[in-house]
């Protein structure tokens, strides 16, 4: 089955996901007051600071179409560890469906095929690629459920084995639990868990400004794999508070994060640590403002 996540798993070189939303910072707004007369005069607002957008998160960067959807990403990668040392992904927009194709070393690996419903992700078809990058080697499917507050609770795998991820949130909207089992003729079996542990949050930018930023607050790797796309906003609401610990059941490191932020309240560095305190790595993280909210 660790194969399985490695397959569905499209950012692979990203080793934590933000979920990133984007809003003005409260301290730069004017209260509306009164005037004391009978007339009642209203203060006009103030001009809106544009949205800023990310372009660049540790080693990966980011291109955007005009309209702010995704259009690439480029990464470099470790040789050591990966046997690659460039990756690319393009992403097409085609009625309502959202293709993703991953290049390694400018050889394709893998094209994702997500199909929308409501501007959410309902169905995906991953197909692997031999080397070379031509003929088929594995296609995967996968589907997606959401409740009321359009909430991802649950990912149904269809591979050689049928698994099912279940997603559960806290009383404030965030997502605390990953749980996968394996759906097998004597029940089902657990494969692996995730659970998370969130910081209180304080400042910044906390929604989301269709698409232009990252969804996502910092989930691990593997549990990316689960969903799909760390830079797709198309998974519903995962909660708006930042991660500060994951813990992973079947692997014995507990990680703990730290964030650094920019004066809007933006994260400009992620820090990974273990539980011990040991350091793990940084993600530096770099915003531009689109061109079309350019004042």
């Amino acid at each position: 089955m660790k194969r399985l996540f490695r397959k569905v798993t499209i950012m692979s070189g990203v080793a934590c996901g933000l979920f990133l939303m984007s809003c003005q910072d409260e301290s730069q707004v004017t209260a509306i007051q009164a005037a004391e007369d009978v007339q009642k005069i209203s203060q006009a607002p103030p001009a809106m600071t544009p949205n800023f957008r990310l372009s660049k998160f540790g080693n990966e960067t980011l291109v955007y179409h005009s309209d702010g959807r995704i259009k690439q990403v480029n990464g470099t990668a470790d040789p050591k560890f990966t046997g690659y040392s460039t990756y690319r992904v393009d992403y097409e927009y085609i009625g309502n469906s959202i293709v993703a194709n991953r290049y390694h070393d400018n050889v394709k690996e893998k094209k994702m095929e997500w199909q929308l419903e409501n501007g959410r992700a309902s169905k995906l078809k991953v197909t692997n690629y031999k080397t070379g990058g031509v003929n088929v080697l594995s296609t995967i499917h996968a589907a997606y459920q959401y409740n009321g507050q359009n909430q991802l609770v649950k990912v149904i795998l269809m591979d050689k084995v049928l698994s099912t991820v279940t997603v559960s949130y806290d009383n404030l909207g965030n997502a605390v639990k990953f749980l996968m089992v394996n759906n097998t003729k004597k029940g089902d079996e657990f494969f692996n868990m995730m659970k998370y542990e969130y910081t209180e949050y304080v400042g910044g930018p906390v929604e989301l400004d269709k698409g232009e930023t990252l969804p996502m607050h910092v989930f691990g790797q593997s549990t990316l794999g689960w969903i799909g796309d760390p830079y797709l906003p198309v998974f519903g609401n995962f909660g708006k508070h930042r991660v500060k610990k994951s813990i992973r059941t079947n692997y014995p490191a507990t990680y703990k994060y730290t964030y650094n932020l920019d004066a809007n309240g933006y994260v400009k560095k992620l820090n990974k640590l273990k539980q011990t305190g040991e350091f793990v790595e940084s993600k530096e993280l770099t915003y531009a403002i689109p061109i079309k909210n350019r004042l």
